[in-house]
C-alpha cells in the first residue's frame, strides 16, 4: 500500500512520539554537543531562565518538520518572520539549521524502517535549505 507524504510524517510522528516521548531534552542535548557555545547565548537571551526559550525553540522546530509537506508556504512565512529576529539578537542562521537538523536526527533514530527514514532525510533537507535560502534573502 502507498502511503501519500502526508502519511508518512504521521506515521514517523506517532513512532517517535511512542518511542521517545517528549524529545525537548533530547534535541537540546543534541544540539548543545553540535554548538556548546549557545547554552550560554540562550541563556544571556532569557536572562538566566532558558528552559521556556528552548522548549518554544523546539515546538517551532517540530511545527516546521510537521507542517512542511502540507503548508510549506505557511513554514516558509514563518521562517522568514523568524531570521531578522534572530538576525537582531545575533543568532546566526547557522543555528537555526543545527537546530532543526537535532530536531530530525534525534526522530530519526527512533525510525528503523528505511523507506521513513530516507523520506525524513528528503523533509529534513528541503527544510534546512529552505532556513539557509530565506537567510540568504534577508542578508
Amino acid at each position: 500500500m502507498s502511503h501519500t507524504k502526508s502519511q508518512k510524517m504521521e506515521e514517523i510522528l506517532e513512532l517517535a512520539a511512542n518511542a521517545l516521548g517528549d524529545i525537548t531534552s533530547l534535541v537540546l542535548r543534541e544540539f548543545y554537543q553540535r554548538c556548546p557555545e549557545a547554552k550560554e547565548m540562550f541563556s544571556n537571551l532569557s536572562y538566566g531562565n532558558s528552559t521556556n526559550l528552548e522548549a518554544s525553540m523546539v515546538d517551532a522546530a517540530l511545527y516546521c518538520m510537521m507542517n512542511w509537506i502540507d503548508r510549506p508556504l505557511d513554514v516558509t512565512s514563518k521562517l522568514e518572520n523568524a531570521v531578522p529576529l534572530h538576525d537582531y539578537w545575533n543568532v546566526p542562521v547557522e543555528y537555526c539549521v543545527k537546530f532543526q537538523r537535532a530536531v530530525f536526527d534525534v526522530i530519526k533514530r527512533a525510525i528503523e524502517d528505511q523507506e521513513l527514514h530516507e523520506f525524513l532525510g528528503e523533509i529534513q533537507q528541503e527544510l534546512v535549505s529552505t532556513i539557509e535560502n530565506v537567510s540568504k534573502v534577508e542578508s
